[in-house]
């Protein structure tokens, strides 16, 4: 069933003009799409106008995405957006086109009560669909989609094929041929295509991509069973903005960073040859990249090298760790540090002897 507020839901969730333009594919490539002090100019989704250079306006203006060709006068809101490029209507289609928006804005409590009761009703064509309790909204989806990570990090370059983020790496004493050797991080080239996660607004009036604001260096992030799931982007070139990022609208709870023996752990959860049952964690992706090239190829055993943000540290992950395991937490030595050390040592402590070392 669509209830009356859906409509609402969707369009308040969808004003992202960059996103929502990329997940439409109406920007695939630099010369389909110019920017606009707020907002975009794009080629016209209308079937009716075929449209050869971006004539279309598309803005966000009131806390609500519309959008308006110059050429044509076709225009609308969001799920107008949507229903022309898919070439629906949303006085015939109104229930294809809700659809469409909702799995764009990631709600997927109304895609599943619509669909829910549209499979009720075509099974159940004379009885009326049972009543249940409204779906609560979803939790925030804490990682980007697995497949789109797997695309960006294959899309990813060596670290020796972008001269920039080699010298930058260099610059802060990383040694960037280990880092490659190692497979610890790749470099983002020009020209790659990204996922709209893959970008940043900050106070700007639409996101620009990673790559266009320099976050050429990405860092994979794994889950508690040496998967990865997510990646950092670091920015190589000056410029405003934090120096690193996550994806847009993803979180790193229960994420680390981990050299190939730590990914190795978190794979079996306990030790396997060539471990000398030592774990070192730190804060932050310089100190990591600094420690995870920091041991010779050569070394019969060498520590697990974890690498932790803000708030990701979990009991999921503690327990990844063998007792008995000898574990040294550098993290800084500030408030934020001491914190993380905390929480590290709260679910670690009983089982394994925990040291702590002031890192950064």
């Amino acid at each position: 069933m669509i209830r009356s507020d859906h409509a609402a839901t969707i369009k308040s969730a969808l004003v992202n003009v960059a996103h929502v333009c990329h997940e439409l594919g109406l920007t695939p490539d630099a010369q389909s799409f110019r920017r606009q002090p707020a907002g975009l100019l794009v080629r016209c989704p209308s079937p009716n106008h075929q449209d050869r250079t971006p004539s279309c306006s598309i803005q966000e203006r009131g806390g609500v995405l519309v959008w308006k060709c110059h050429g044509c006068d076709a225009g609308g809101d969001v799920l107008e957006l949507v229903a022309a490029v898919r070439g629906l209507s949303t006085k015939r289609d109104f229930r294809a086109v809700l659809l469409e928006a909702a799995r764009l804005a990631n709600l997927w409590s109304i895609v599943e009560e619509i669909e829910g009761r549209v499979d009720a009703r075509e099974n159940q064509r004379e009885t009326p669909p049972p009543k249940r309790a409204p779906t609560p909204d979803p939790a925030p989806r804490p990682y980007p989609p697995g497949d789109e990570v797997a695309d960006l990090w294959s899309g990813a370059v060596p670290i020796s094929r972008e001269k920039r983020v080699a010298e930058y790496l260099a610059g802060r004493s990383i040694a960037p041929e280990a880092v490659e050797d190692l497979d610890l991080a790749r470099a983002l080239p020009e020209g790659l295509r990204v996922p709209w996660w893959a970008g940043y607004k900050g106070a700007a009036a639409v996101a620009s991509t990673w790559i266009e604001l320099g976050y050429r260096l990405i860092v994979p992030m794994f889950d508690a069973e040496g998967t990865m799931r997510s990646v950092r982007a670091w920015r190589v070139v000056d410029g405003e903005g934090p120096k690193r990022l996550p994806p847009s609208g993803h979180g790193a709870k229960g994420l680390v960073m981990a050299d190939a023996t730590a990914r190795t752990l978190l794979e079996l959860g306990k030790w396997s040859p060539g471990m000398d049952g030592r774990v070192v964690i730190v804060e932050g992706e310089p100190d990591f990249l600094t420690w995870a090239t920091r041991f010779s190829d050569g070394a019969e055993t060498v520590p697990a090298i974890l690498g932790i943000l803000s708030g990701a540290w979990t009991p999921e992950l503690a327990a990844r760790i063998p007792d008995g395991a000898r574990v040294v937490v550098r993290t800084h030595g500030d408030q934020a540090g001491d914190k993380y050390a905390a929480t590290i040592g709260a679910t670690l402590a009983e089982r394994c002897t925990l040291r702590r070392a002031s890192g950064g």
